[in-house]
């Protein structure tokens, strides 16, 4: 008797993720890597492709993007911080005590936000390149 619970068995192997624009190989059109690789990718250092073998990395300009996007926020906070306080005297009660934490705690969530943009930016808005 079978049991009822699993599955039927099928000779054909599970069906191949579609590439996304983002991940396809440009040497031969089928997914080339993860979108969590590509997440991590350096535009000096190139992956194989999973289809073909052939090697994909990043372009140097789309790296460059996603950096300067991430590092909006945090170069933000510092200009806003330093603009408020053109007079140093002005800004040393905020630097000191529970409104220095406060302050030391925004520019760090702030400088995470931009490294979660930059990682979002490089992985959905750069496309691989033949290297």
């Amino acid at each position: 008797m079978s049991n009822p619970y699993e599955s039927p068995a099928t000779d054909s192997p599970p069906p191949a993720p579609r590439p996304t624009r983002t991940t396809r190989c440009p040497h031969c059109g089928d997914a080339a890597v993860s979108l969590f690789v590509k997440s991590r990718m350096e535009p000096f250092r190139s992956r194989e492709c999973r289809a073909c073998g052939e090697r994909v990395g990043i372009a140097w300009r789309s790296a460059g993007v996603s950096a300067l996007v991430g590092l909006v926020f945090p170069v933000g906070f510092a200009l806003a911080l330093y603009a408020g306080g053109a007079e140093l005297p002005a800004v040393e009660p905020l630097l000191t005590g529970a409104g220095g934490y406060a302050l030391l705690g925004v520019g760090v969530g702030l400088a995470l936000l931009g490294g979660a943009i930059q990682v979002a930016v490089q992985t959905i808005g750069s496309p691989l390149v033949k290297k």
